[in-house]
Formats: structure tokens, C-alpha cells, sequence
């Protein structure tokens, strides 16, 4: 857990089976970067009260690089599928790289998450929706929804802009259904 951390570094770095969060980093964090990270069999504590991530990004000027994240679930948790693989909740960071996989949601940007750019991500074999857009002024490119909905056919989506989101942008991303349930 990153609380009031500037320029904190975490590099190549394997977390498997916590309870909470592999990674949260508390809003007072600034300018703090998280690469070659895989963190698999998080959020085992599947009773959450709301959105919560594997990875749980707040602050601001952050940089995610080469990043896996995963609950490894097998189903989705519960109908309000609060377990994110990547959660962002900061705004002004640098996301590249990126995997949200195996879980309810695999990545979520929430209400207060803007401005970030994002490229070259992945959100593959979610049970829900692959991306989850609910904040703003956000900058996808070369990013990939893949197989999500993995619940239920026609229920969630690979992408999903929420109509309280607005300005976001995406560039020369994908949304891809080539298994048995269809987004």
C-alpha cells in the first residue's frame, strides 16, 4: 500500500494470493511507476462492499508499464462485479502495456478518473465488461476488449462508456467475441 508516496518505484515484481489489493496506491500519491508487474490470485475476499481493483490506482502522474492483473476467478463474484483486475481512480497517468484479466471487470476508470492516457492495453476473459469507462477526458489507443462477458451472452460489454462519462477518446482500439458468449 502507496499512501503519500512521490516518486516511488516498483519494479519486476510477482504478487499472488492476498486477500485485498495486490497494489493500492492512495490519492495523496504522486508520480510513482509500477512496471513488469504480474499480480494473479488477488481479491480472494470476494465479499466487497464497491469497486476494487488487484491493481487500485488513485493519485495523480502516475506510469503503469507491463502490468498483469487478475483475481483468477472462475465466475463472476456477485451481480454489482466490484472485483476490477486494474482499477484507476487518479487522473494525468501513463498506462501502457496492460493486462485486466480473469476478473469481474478488467479495467475500470471511475468517476474520477481523467485525463490518463492508456495504449496498448488488454481486457480479455472478464465475466463482465472488458473496459469500464465512467470517468472523463481519457485517451485509449491500440487497446484491445477481448472475450469479456465471459458470464452471460449479451450482458456485458468488451467496451462500456458509462452516459455520465464524456470527451473520452479512443484511437485504433478493438472489440473482439470469438468464444461461446458474445459481448
Amino acid at each position: 500500500r502507496f499512501r503519500s508516496v512521490t516518486r516511488g518505484y516498483v519494479q519486476e515484481v510477482n504478487i499472488n494470493n492476498c486477500s485485498d489489493e495486490g497494489i493500492l496506491v492512495a490519492s495523496s500519491c504522486i508520480s510513482c511507476v509500477f512496471e513488469d508487474i504480474l499480480a494473479l490470485n488477488c481479491l480472494l475476499d470476494i465479499t466487497q462492499a464497491a469497486k476494487i481493483g488487484v491493481v487500485d490506482i488513485d493519485g495523480t502522474d502516475h506510469f503503469l508499464s507491463r502490468v498483469e492483473a487478475t483475481t483468477s476467478q472462475a465466475a463472476l463474484s456477485d451481480a454489482n462485479a466490484y472485483l476490477c483486475g486494474i482499477l484507476v481512480r487518479g487522473d494525468n497517468n501513463f498506462i501502457a502495456d496492460c493486462i485486466g484479466e480473469l476478473s469481474d471487470e478488467g479495467m475500470h476508470f471511475a468517476s474520477g478518473a481523467s485525463l490518463n492516457r492508456i495504449d496498448n492495453c488488454r481486457a480479455d476473459l472478464n465475466f463482465g465488461h472488458g473496459f469500464n469507462v465512467i470517468g472523463s477526458s481519457n485517451q485509449f489507443s491500440n487497446c484491445l476488449g477481448l472475450n469479456n462477458s465471459q458470464e452471460t451472452t449479451n450482458t456485458y460489454d468488451n467496451w462500456r462508456f458509462d452516459s455520465s462519462s464524456a470527451n473520452n477518446m479512443t484511437s485504433n482500439s478493438q472489440a473482439i467475441s470469438n468464444v461461446a458468449n458474445v459481448a
